[in-house]
């Protein structure tokens, strides 16, 4: 059985949200966002095309740390999202968290990326079916 994953969704866009903070076995991002979609009957993914509208991103950490890209993933350009750390699996998963960023926030985070990559990256994992 997979180690239990601390997902947690940060700052105050999630308030519509029924819950915040799931314990998950999941290896990756790409798994993550579809579980916790599914868990808040589809209100993720409508939080994050809406928030898409209104230009919030998000910095994803992956075990505390600031999930970094060779190059920015980007929903337009599945081959970004094919080589991002959003859809390695990780052998010693132990945290995600979800952070919005607002645009011209501090330099010294990590990569941002928009929602709606974040949604495609949740279908990346099955990709490989098809191949």
């Amino acid at each position: 059985m997979n180690q239990l994953v601390e997902i947690n969704l940060h700052g105050e866009i999630w308030d519509e949200m029924p819950k915040k903070n799931w314990k998950l076995a999941v290896k990756s991002v790409g798994e993550m966002i579809p579980a916790v979609n599914v868990l808040t009957k589809n209100k993720l993914f409508s939080n994050f095309l809406k928030n898409d509208q209104k230009n919030i991103k998000y910095e994803i950490l992956i075990n505390k740390n600031p999930c970094l890209f060779a190059e920015p993933p980007d929903a337009n350009k599945p081959e970004t999202l094919l080589n991002s750390e959003l859809v390695i699996n990780y052998p010693n998963l132990q945290t995600i968290d979800i952070v919005p960023v607002i645009e011209g926030a501090d330099a010294d985070i990590g990569m941002i990326i928009t929602g709606v990559a974040l949604i495609a990256a949740s279908f990346i994992p099955g990709i490989g079916q098809f191949f």
